[in-house]
C-alpha cells in the first residue's frame, strides 16, 4: 500500500497541498497530491481509498489558516485536524516501528 495522499478541497489550496507534500517528502514519506480539477473531493477521497493509501490528508481554508491537515485513514476513520509537525512525528513512529495505521 501507498503511504500518503493529499487532497486539496479546491484549486486555490493546491499550493498549500504541495507545501505539505514537500515537508512530508523531506521527512522520508512517499506522498502524492491529487490536484485533478475534474474530480469532486469525495471522488478523490474514494480514489485514494481504492488505491490503498494508508493516510488521506484533506486540506482547505481552515487547515491552511491553522497550519494543520485533516487526517483520515483508508478505512475512512477521520482523526480530524492535526498540526503538520505532530503528523510527521506520528507517521515517523508508525514507519519506524512498522505499526499499522489503525494505531494512529
Amino acid at each position: 500500500p501507498r503511504q500518503v495522499m493529499i487532497i486539496p478541497v479546491g484549486p486555490s489550496f493546491d499550493e498549500y497541498a504541495l507545501e505539505i507534500q514537500d515537508k512530508l517528502y523531506k521527512a522520508g514519506f512517499m506522498v502524492e497530491v491529487d490536484t485533478d480539477p475534474g474530480d469532486t473531493m469525495n471522488k478523490k477521497i474514494r480514489n485514494a481509498q481504492l488505491a490503498q493509501f494508508n493516510f488521506i490528508l484533506v486540506v482547505g481554508e481552515i487547515e491552511q489558516g491553522s497550519g494543520t491537515v485533516n487526517v483520515r485513514t483508508r478505512d475512512n476513520v477521520v482523526h480530524g485536524e492535526v498540526p503538520i509537525a505532530t503528523l510527521i512525528e506520528k507517521l515517523a513512529v508508525l514507519k519506524n516501528k512498522r505499526i499499522l495505521a489503525e494505531d494512529f
